[in-house]
């Protein structure tokens, strides 16, 4: 297992758990970030920051502090 932030364009996995303090749980639930749904890293930034991913056919960007809060299985 990993967490989003670690991970490279092209990779994929399923969100294993969810480790946020404060609001930003349910502001990344409210995005679809649930455990069990799939997610693709797409690219990232130049600077690196932030990244975009896909999410059961949906695509967003995170920023990686908050990717980092999500366990994934690969």
């Amino acid at each position: 297992m990993t967490t989003l932030n670690l991970m490279k364009k092209n990779q994929s996995g399923r969100i294993a758990s969810i480790r946020a303090a404060g609001s930003l749980t349910g502001r990344l639930m409210a995005m679809g970030l649930l455990p069990g749904a799939k997610v693709q890293v797409l690219g990232v930034a130049p600077l690196g920051d932030p990244m975009l991913v896909q999410l059961e056919g949906c695509r967003m960007s995170l920023r990686r502090s908050e990717a980092e809060s999500l366990t994934i299985e690969e």
